[in-house]
Order: structure tokens, then C-alpha cells, then sequence
């Protein structure tokens, strides 16, 4: 290390010719001094700066619990059925929408025995901590936003409600119903 008489990044070209070394220190002895030095030995800490970090790859990841289901429809009875299953949704994206959607040709929306369908369509609707859940609506052909993440999110569980309208005269046919429905997690920033 040295001290010398002018900064050397200031200075004009034409006067580092002319710096002079004012300390000289090598191995925290001082070798070369321009004035008295109380201690020949110079014992300050060396310190210099290091990078740390760690990289995040992009992530989208949902699983879904066990099938929701909604039990035994009663012919007769006019009710609203309700069934729920969760969705663990794990994000690194700058936002996130958990969206569902029945891709079925055979009556989109509606659970269905064979060839016959019920007369309204399921509803769906969730509810979690970490996003904004949605109201319920309608499950079509068309995605149906469950869940919106403002940020990345890890291990969420949000709370997936299925409910399904039977009338009182709606007829029923021997058998279950139901429909297989395609739950997607994606981003537009990500």
C-alpha cells in the first residue's frame, strides 16, 4: 500500500510524473515514510467485496387434492349440492391465475350420465390466503378464473367450491354423473 502526495485518478496526465510517495507499507510493515511513523508495524484489517446470490428458474406448479364429489343426487328434491377439493399452487411469477374449464364437446359445463346432462351448469368458485379468490361462476368451455396471485407464492392451498343446482322436476337418470375438468395455473408476467 502506498500513500502519495496527490490522488492519482484526479491529477492531470502531465502531473503524475511528478507524485511522490508520502508511505510505503509491504506485508504491514511500513518500508518507506516521508516523516516520523510512531509504529513500524501497520495491523488495520484487509477487507475486499464478495458477490453471494442464487438464481430462481421459472416456476408454475399445481397439484390438486382428492376428486371432489357430491355424493348421492335425490330425484325429486329440488337442492343445491356442494362438493370441494383443494389446489396447492406454487408460483415464482410476477403474477399467477388458477382458472378452470370443461374441454368436452358433450354438453361443456354441465356433469353428464351418457348421453344425458344436467340442466345447469356446475359452478366454481375459490378461496385463498396468499391470492384473490373469485365469486362463483359458471364452468363452460371457456377458462373460469378461480384464483389470482399478485407476486410469487409458494405452497398455497387454495380452497376449490363446486356446487351444482338440481330442480325439483328435473329428471334424473340411473347412474353417476360427472365430467372431467381441466384446472391450469399461468402467467402473463412473468
Amino acid at each position: 500500500m502506498s500513500v502519495l502526495s496527490a490522488d492519482y485518478f484526479t491529477v492531470d496526465d502531465s502531473a503524475i510524473k511528478d507524485l511522490k510517495s508520502l508511505l510505503t507499507v509491504v506485508g504491514g510493515k511500513v518500508v518507506y515514510t516521508t516523516g516520523t511513523v510512531e509504529n513500524e508495524s501497520v495491523n488495520a484489517p484487509s477487507s475486499k467485496l464478495g458477490d453471494v446470490g442464487g438464481v430462481v428458474s421459472p416456476t408454475l406448479a399445481l397439484s390438486l387434492g382428492a376428486p371432489a364429489s357430491f355424493g348421492a343426487f335425490t330425484p325429486g328434491i329440488g337442492k343445491t349440492y356442494t362438493a370441494q377439493t383443494t389446489a396447492t399452487v406454487v408460483s415464482s411469477a410476477g403474477n399467477a391465475a388458477l382458472s378452470v374449464a370443461d374441454p368436452s364437446s358433450t354438453a361443456p359445463g354441465h356433469l353428464v350420465n351418457g348421453a344425458f346432462s344436467l340442466a345447469q351448469a356446475l359452478k366454481a368458485s375459490a378461496a385463498s390466503t396468499n391470492g384473490t379468490g373469485s365469486a362463483a361462476g359458471a364452468v363452460s368451455g371457456s377458462p373460469l378464473t378461480l384464483v389470482t396471485y399478485g407476486g410469487p407464492v409458494s405452497n398455497d392451498a387454495a380452497t376449490v367450491a363446486l356446487s351444482q343446482d338440481i330442480g325439483a322436476n328435473e329428471a334424473l337418470r340411473t347412474g353417476s354423473y360427472g365430467k372431467t375438468l381441466t384446472f391450469t395455473l399461468s402467467t402473463t408476467s412473468p
